[in-house]
């Protein structure tokens, strides 16, 4: 039974490490070759009004996560909080097709 839940914690960690692990190792690799391409001490990073967008809903989705989990259910994810997840993602597909930045 331990190992079993041992697993599990690994599956999870793997879940969050391996896509963190990769963008962290693209973006330095990619930055560490444009920097010595370009001679340039600092490179600037201009983010377009549909990033903007997508972290502004991020960050929202994380803050509804932690009410309705921590605050509302004492620590747990209701199951039809998939719909609502959804929702939120729906919302963000309208608000940028209605500004007209997917494209971008």
């Amino acid at each position: 039974m331990g190992l079993k839940f041992e697993m599990y914690y690994r599956a999870i960690t793997a879940c969050f490490a391996g896509p963190m692990f990769n963008i962290l190792i693209g973006l330095s690799g990619g930055f560490s070759s444009l920097i010595q391409l370009s001679k340039n001490e600092s490179i600037p990073v201009v983010l377009n009004p549909s990033n903007n967008m997508g972290f502004l809903f991020i960050i929202g989705h994380c803050l509804i996560i932690l009410s309705v989990g921590l605050i509302l259910n004492k620590g747990f994810l209701p199951s039809h909080y998939g719909y609502v997840a959804i929702a939120i993602y729906g919302i963000y597909i309208i608000v940028c097709l209605a500004e007209g930045k997917v494209t971008e």
